[in-house]
C-alpha cells in the first residue's frame, strides 16, 4: 500500500502526463483515476485514495481545481509552483537530509495515555488533556490537507459517535503524523489551538 506522500506523487506525475506539460491546462479526475490503476503506472491507488491526495496538493499550492458541492473534485490543473517543483525534479517522497525535528506539545486536561515516535518511542503516561471542542473541525480538516484522510475520518467518525473524549484515544497517533510532517504542517498549526498551553 502506497504511503500518503507516495499517492499524492502518483497523482501528480499523473496530472502532468495528462497535461503533455502545458501549463494551465485543466484535466478531468477521472482521466487520473484510470492511469494511477493502471499497472504500467509506478504506484498504483485506488480512486478513493485520489481525493485526499488532491486536498493535500491543493493545500501545497502545487494544484488547483474545480469541485463540485459537496466537495467532489471535477477537474485540476498545475498551479505555476506545481509546474516548478516538477521541472526542478523534486519528489514530495524525497526524506530531508540532515534534517532533524524537535516537537514540543503543552497539554492540559483529562487523563490520557500518549505515544509519540519513530523506531524511538517515548512513551508518556498520565498526561492532562484540555481541549477546545470548537477547534476539532480545524484539526480534522488539517488532517486531510496532510494527506491523512483515513485518520481525519476515523476521528470524525468516533469523536461523533463518543464524543470528544474520543480524541483521546487518538491523539498519539495524531502527534505521531505531525511529528513525521514536521512543524510546518497543517496539523502541526492545528494542535496550540484545540489542546491549548
Amino acid at each position: 500500500m502506497a504511503t500518503s506522500k507516495q499517492q499524492q506523487q502518483a497523482v501528480l506525475i499523473a496530472i502532468d502526463g495528462l497535461t503533455n506539460r502545458i501549463p494551465n491546462t485543466p484535466i478531468r479526475v477521472q482521466d487520473i483515476e484510470k492511469i494511477v490503476q493502471d499497472e504500467r503506472f509506478k504506484i498504483q491507488i485506488a480512486p478513493e485514495e485520489i481525493p485526499d491526495a488532491l486536498y493535500a496538493l491543493e493545500s501545497k499550492s502545487l494544484i488547483e481545481g474545480m469541485r463540485a458541492s459537496g466537495g467532489i473534485w471535477l477537474m485540476v490543473k498545475l498551479t505555476r509552483h506545481g509546474r516548478e517543483f516538477l521541472d526542478d525534479e523534486k519528489s514530495l517522497t524525497d526524506k530531508p537530509q540532515g534534517q532533524i525535528v524537535t516537537q514540543n506539545f503543552n497539554i492540559n486536561g483529562a487523563n490520557s495515555n500518549v505515544q509519540v515516535g519513530d523506531g524511538n518511542t517515548q512513551n508518556v503516561q498520565n498526561i492532562q488533556v484540555g481541549v477546545n471542542e470548537e477547534y476539532l473541525p480545524q484539526l480534522i480538516e488539517a488532517l486531510r490537507e496532510d494527506g491523512h484522510g483515513d485518520l481525519a475520518a476515523e476521528v470524525e467518525q468516533e469523536t461523533k459517535k463518543h464524543g470528544i473524549r474520543a480524541l483521546g484515544g487518538y491523539l498519539g497517533k495524531i502527534l505521531d503524523k505531525v511529528v513525521l510532517a514536521g512543524a510546518g504542517s497543517a496539523t502541526a498549526a492545528a494542535i496550540p489551538l484545540i489542546f491549548p498551553a
